[in-house]
């Protein structure tokens, strides 16, 4: 209790004298009304509304506090850097100096102090922008965000700067180098390290991709803890090394030598993490490198067409549970012993009847009980289960390149491939969810460019409330399954599944459908003025690209999926 009430009374000093700072002052006084201004000009009808935050309300709080925290980090380098200095000049720790108090009660003190000021500054910052938000015509609010991303940016990026902060100043003990170096620490993070190597050294989150949706989360909300995470404790890591480094005497031997554990504690929970998070990127790239080598050795192997393909899908959560039966003929001008199907790596194959078969990472490797000859057909029928490696995606992407997707832009945009989880589904053809003809890319000729028309079927079961959409005409079975049949042959299919509502008209021979999340119908008010105009507008707009294209629209129905 007595440690406690230290800390409390050092960090109560300390907190009003940076309020009193006229540094502190009009730094973030020019950052409140930066925020103000950019608000005003994004968020009303004065300026030109941003379109991400339409789309996007959490790229709200998101850009705001990318803005903030590139402010607090400055004030924070500034103000951190006059620890001992400052206060050894002013003597404004005389009376705590001289009274009987630890180290780790000092420095701990004058960080919680530190920490909430910045967090006054956050608050208040983060308010103005919530005000804005709810009194924008163009945006939603969502409080949850602004949680999320004050926890997730602003204050790790706090506690590293002054940890980091204060560990320089102990150790160079000149407040003039100690600026140097830390602004160039960060001028190097904000123009030149950003993206490099995987995000490793953006502290302040910069350019690390994620955005936050209502319906999914965050893409890769284990990558981005583990991100935070590394400058968190190192930054505490940090405190404690300056609790030894502080030229005091320490007090208590027990205090110093429990420091000194949290110390190796933190420091080593800082450094595991950014081992942890550059090995599970490294993993990736090779298991990439992995499957377009085993794409390559199979590149030459023939081809079996897919005549049909019927999928019985179920949704369990954060998974799916499938059986594809494949009508397979051999179109080319010899027999085949063995041809190979894909299969996204991660959806285990629990079962397959009609032929003998081997699975090779996202390869099923198919030998017919007797050679098919030219001509002949088979029917295989596969079971399979579990979630989607998204790392297959893609395969023809440089590391580079797929990087350079998530920097385009905003810079602040993640890229993900396939989404399963309990409330939400989307599968595209590019995720190989169901068996399909051949390899996927290799870098060894061409045969894996050749495309297939099928006759598909799709049967889709999942929770109740949720509503599924796929290509082809839909019919709804009283046990709840929705089946999906399209009238002519198609190259892939498609599977969204959400909570969704529905709008649609019929315009000549097409059903023109809109489906969106319920609760975003913000569209629904102009919708009123266009009731008995919008038919023959979307027949003119129609007829115009197919004169346009020189081609007809050929399918019954466009359906239009908000993801």
């Amino acid at each position: 209790m007595r440690a406690i009430h230290n800390i409390l009374a050092v960090a109560k000093y300390e907190s009003k004298t940076l309020f009193r700072s006229w540094f502190f002052r009009i730094f973030s006084i020019l950052s409140l009304v930066f925020v103000f201004f950019y608000n005003f000009a994004t968020q009303t009808g004065i300026g030109m509304p941003n379109s991400d935050m339409i789309a996007l309300p959490a790229m709200i709080p998101f850009t705001n506090l990318y803005i903030i925290n590139l402010a607090q980090a400055v004030i924070a380098v500034f103000l951190a850097s006059e620890f001992l200095k400052q206060d050894k000049k002013l003597d404004t720790t005389e009376v705590v100096y001289m009274r009987s108090i630890t180290n780790a009660d000092y420095v701990i003190g004058k960080t919680l102090g530190n920490i909430w000021v910045f967090v006054m500054l956050n608050m208040i910052a983060l308010g103005m922008v919530a005000v804005f938000n709810m009194a924008s015509p163009f945006t939603r609010f969502n409080l949850l965000p602004y949680l999320y991303y004050f926890l997730l940016i602003s204050l790790p990026t706090l506690i590293f700067i002054m940890g980091f902060s204060f560990f320089l100043m102990s150790v160079i003990k000149n407040q003039a180098v100690t600026f140097l170096v830390l602004l160039g620490y960060i001028s190097a993070t904000l123009f030149y390290l950003q993206n490099k190597f995987h995000y490793i050294f953006d502290y302040m989150a910069f350019k690390l991709p994620m955005t936050w949706s209502e319906m999914v989360g965050f893409a890769n909300l284990k990558e981005i803890l583990i991100h935070r995470g590394i400058y968190l404790f190192l930054g505490l890591g940090f405190i404690c090394i300056t609790i030894l480094l502080l030229q005091r005497l320490s007090q208590s031997k027990f205090v110093r030598e429990v420091v000194i554990a949290f110390a190796a504690i933190f420091m080593g929970i800082g450094i595991i993490l950014g081992v942890t998070y550059i090995l599970n990127i490294s993993n990736e790239e090779k298991h990439r490198s992995e499957m377009v080598a085993l794409n390559n050795s199979n590149a030459n192997l023939k081809q079996i067409k897919i005549q049909s393909c019927e999928i019985d899908l179920e949704h369990l959560g954060d998974q799916i549970s499938a059986t594809a039966t494949l009508l397979l003929k051999n179109t080319e001008k010899v027999a085949m012993n063995e041809f190979v199907l894909t299969l996204n790596p991660g959806l285990a194959v629990t079962q397959l009847t009609g032929a003998r078969f081997s699975r090779e990472m996202q390869l099923i490797k198919i030998q017919p009980e007797k050679a098919l000859q030219p001509g002949d057909s088979i029917q295989i029928s596969i079971q399979y289960k579990g979630k989607i490696d998204e790392s297959f995606c893609y395969l023809d992407q440089t590391p580079l390149q797929l990087e350079t997707w998530k920097n385009s832009g905003n810079g602040v945009t993640d890229k993900k491939h396939a989404f399963i989880t309990p409330t939400y589904l989307l599968l595209t053809p590019e995720t190989r969810w169901y068996p399909t003809s051949g390899i996927s890319y290799s870098s060894r000729g061409l045969n894996w460019l050749s495309t297939q028309f099928s006759q598909f079927k799709l049967s889709v079961k999942t929770a109740k409330g949720l509503t599924a959409f796929s290509q082809g005409k839909k019919t709804e079975e009283a046990n709840g399954t929705t089946i999906f049949n399209p009238e002519k042959p198609l190259t892939q299919i498609s599977l969204a599944i959400g909570q969704y509502e529905t709008r649609s008209v019929k315009v000549d021979n097409v059903t023109f459908t809109l489906n969106y999340f319920k609760g975003h119908n913000s569209f629904d008010q102009y919708f009123k003025v266009l009731t008995d105009s919008i038919v023959p507008v979307i027949r003119d707009l129609k007829k115009t690209w197919e004169i346009k294209i020189h081609r007809e629209y050929p399918f019954e129905r466009l359906q239009l999926v908000e993801i």
